[in-house]
């Protein structure tokens, strides 16, 4: 995908998903633009920019019909050749189930202990 990028008919599958999408007017519509207006506006954005989905679209299918390697741009900048990185590591706990057993056996005492005879 860094490289080739995707086929072209499932961007155009994707894009006219959100497109019909976008033309739909949900009930809740002032509750999804403040949702999604608050974000932009706290790292700094332009607020105003979540309602020009329709020219990102227009941009996007521009960009592909130009050969413009959107996706590839997009996955070499803000995946492989970003720093920022999380190392993340798990150690198991190795009385797990002795704890999970006593827990159990905790709750079904407690229900005993509140059905009636």
């Amino acid at each position: 995908c860094a490289t080739e990028g995707f086929e072209r008919e499932r961007i155009d599958a994707i894009a006219h998903q959100i497109e019909l999408q976008l033309a739909i007017v949900p009930s809740n519509l002032g509750i999804k633009a403040a949702m999604s207006i608050i974000p932009k506006w706290c790292m700094g954005g332009n607020p105003v920019e979540v309602f020009y989905a329709s020219r990102w679209m227009e941009q996007l299918r521009a960009d592909l019909d130009n050969n413009v390697p959107v996706f590839q741009n997009l996955i070499r900048d803000e995946l492989l050749q970003n720093s920022h990185r999380v190392t993340f590591s798990m150690s198991p706990d190795n009385d797990y189930m002795s704890k999970e057993e006593i827990q159990e056996a905790q709750q079904l005492q407690k229900i005993e202990s509140q059905l009636s005879q």
